[in-house]
This record gives C-alpha cells, sequence and structure tokens, in this order.
C-alpha cells in the first residue's frame, strides 16, 4: 500500500463519498493567506473499504470567493492551514504543468523518474528561449509549433549532418557578430 511505503498524499476529496469521524481537531486563530477565509474543519476519518486501521485527515476550508474545499490527507504532522497551503500549492504545480503541456505541446512525460522531468522542462525552457532569441534576430513570424516542430525534424537528422549544420550555422553568427560589432565601433 502506498502509505506502508512511505508516501503521502494530499488530495480533494469528492462529494458523495461517505466517511466517518473518529475525532474533531479544534481549528486555531491564525493569520490565513491570501485566498483563504476561513479553515473551516480538521477532523480525523475513517473511509469504508479501507484498512479499519487506516486513519486519515479531513481538512476542510473556505476560499474567499466561498467555495468550500475538503481536502484527504494522510498528513497527521502537519496543521490544518499547512495542509490548505499544500492542496494550494499542488493546484499551482498542476496548472503550470498543464500550461506547460499547451504551450510546447508536450502529451506526456518523456520518463517518469527525477532526471526525465527536469530535462524535458528543461528542454521545453531552452526551446522558448530559443524561439525568442530567433524571433528578436530574424524576424521569424511563426508559431512555436511550427519551430518546435522544425527542432523536431532536425533532432532526427544523422548526428554527423547535424554537427556540420551546426558548425556552419555557429560560423555564421559568428560573422555576424563580428560585422555587428564592427559597425558599431564605426559609430563610436
Amino acid at each position: 500500500m502506498l502509505l506502508d511505503a512511505g508516501a503521502h498524499f494530499v488530495i480533494r476529496f469528492k462529494r458523495g463519498v461517505t466517511y466517518r469521524i473518529v475525532r474533531r481537531f479544534p481549528i486555531p486563530e491564525v493569520k490565513l493567506p491570501a485566498g483563504i477565509r476561513q479553515i473551516t474543519s480538521d477532523w480525523l476519518v475513517k473511509l469504508p473499504g479501507w484498512d479499519s486501521e487506516v486513519l486519515l485527515r479531513m481538512v476542510s476550508y473556505q476560499l474567499t470567493d466561498g467555495k468550500l474545499i475538503r481536502v484527504l490527507t494522510s498528513r497527521h504532522d502537519l496543521s490544518a492551514l499547512s495542509i490548505a497551503q499544500l492542496y494550494k500549492e499542488r493546484w499551482t504545480i498542476e496548472n503550470w504543468w498543464r500550461w506547460l503541456k499547451r504551450i510546447y505541446k508536450v502529451k506526456e512525460p518523456l520518463g517518469y523518474n527525477e532526471n526525465a522531468l527536469q530535462l524535458q522542462i528543461i528542454a521545453a525552457f531552452v526551446t522558448d528561449l530559443l524561439l525568442r532569441a530567433f524571433k528578436q534576430c530574424s524576424g521569424f513570424k511563426g508559431k512555436l509549433y511550427e519551430f518546435v516542430t522544425t527542432c523536431r525534424d532536425l533532432a532526427l537528422v544523422p548526428f554527423e549532418r547535424l554537427c556540420d549544420n551546426l558548425r556552419q550555422a555557429l560560423s555564421v553568427a559568428a560573422t555576424l557578430l563580428e560585422l555587428l560589432q564592427d559597425a558599431t565601433d564605426c559609430r563610436t
């Protein structure tokens, strides 16, 4: 089981799922961050169908727009506010990943270990920076998807040919930079 492996979770609790309250924790008076109006409950609960020894924490809080959020977690060591913030941060990450997938046309992670995800994110950012630099220098008006498709097509070129093309492109770029430097020196 997930909990036996030492993993933890913080998930949104769906409506209609039955549970039994084992204990109600008091809600301390604390300064709430932006976006959270109040912590409404902090309970220890049991879920039907789960091992009878598994006790989970259900924290309910209200957003400033009045929406009630219920979060279920295995974290018993955190305050109710910390759990609410953890769930909020989880959604920040989820929304960022959704944005990354939409902008960079990433359909799924290239791998499922920590390094694969980091490399994919870095590659996406580098691609974006290259596109922005390319647009700035060349007046390229195309979309990111066209640029990425071209880069992907080039990635399928044999390495030797790509090295020759890259060497040629770097040589042209160096020549252009020298001409730009000469033009700048002439003006001063």
